[in-house]
């Protein structure tokens, strides 16, 4: 009777381990397959074409940041506060003002920044070529979310809430202080450098405008963040958090799946001399 007690508690024991073994085995197999970006690792994932990038990472966590057309860019970090990099030191450095409360920033080919600060906007005017001395002027209005163009074309995400979005809204130019409405709804917003704009509203549908006077084209795909070089090409974060690229300029996308993944995104040019940076899985800044 012990014999057959003793054999039945090894077999159950036996069970017991298979059932752990194997639910590893499972959890080991996805993990395998899901990208996940670690500090000083380089990104990997399955891609289309051979279209693989190299990804370089600048350490630091990071929520959102925005490029220039000379490879210079801005960044938020987790207390939603503005950092550039000295290219001096090449470290990280406090924009003046001690700026705190940033939703989202644009970063202009003239060192100009301009931010989404709580219920107001506020533009950086650097005195010269040091893009950290300068002084902030309040611009009136509201936005999420805020992009500039190469020819300084601004556009906003503005507070005005509605069904699939919010407002969108383009400045006036001049002083910067006067804004006109543009139809449409959108939560994110990406700016080309001939005043080409890029969208993704509530439903994470993209649309494609050639300028503020052209009609909205609802384009392929879906996006969790959005970014258009300057003649025009568009790069997304798809749903999936990978990162998509059109082998097409213009509203008429033929998307390309890379292996980059993230939250954010933001890119000027595709050429050889690639000009694009993602905020990583990990809220770290990877550049392709």
């Amino acid at each position: 009777m012990k014999l057959i007690s003793l054999f039945i508690v090894l077999i159950l024991v036996f069970t017991a381990l298979e059932t752990v073994n194997s639910y590893r085995r499972r959890t080991t197999s996805k993990t395998k397959n899901t990208m996940k970006l670690t500090a000083g690792s380089a990104m990997k994932a399955t891609v289309q074409n051979g279209n693989a990038w190299h990804w370089k990472n600048r350490r630091g966590f990071v929520k959102d940041l925005s490029l220039n057309s000379y490879n210079d860019f801005v960044s938020i970090d987790g207390r939603n506060t503005l950092w550039g990099v000295d290219r001096m030191t090449n470290r990280w450095k406090r924009y003046p003002g001690g700026r705190t409360g940033v939703l989202a920033a644009a970063f202009g080919n003239d060192n100009t920044v301009w931010i989404c600060r709580g219920n107001i906007i506020e533009k950086f005017i650097p005195f010269h070529s040091d893009k950290f001395k300068g002084r902030w002027v309040t611009i009136p209005g509201c936005c999420r979310d805020i992009d500039i163009g190469a020819n300084g074309f601004v556009a906003v995400i503005g507070c005005d809430n509605h069904r699939w979005g919010f407002g969108i809204w383009r400045n006036l130019g001049g002083d910067g202080r006067r804004w006109a409405r543009v139809d449409g709804q959108a939560d994110r917003i990406a700016v080309g450098g001939r005043g080409q704009m890029v969208v993704k509203n509530r439903g994470r549908s993209i649309f494609w405008k050639y300028s503020y006077s052209t009609a909205w084209v609802h384009t392929s795909g879906a996006a969790l963040d959005v970014a258009v070089t300057s003649n025009g090409r568009m790069v997304v974060i798809g749903t999936d958090h990978h990162v998509y690229w059109s082998r097409t300029i213009g509203p008429r996308p033929q998307w390309v799946k890379n292996n980059g993944a993230g939250y954010a995104i933001s890119t000027r040019t595709l050429n050889t001399k690639r000009n694009l940076m993602v905020v990583g899985m990990d809220h770290q800044l990877w550049r392709a």
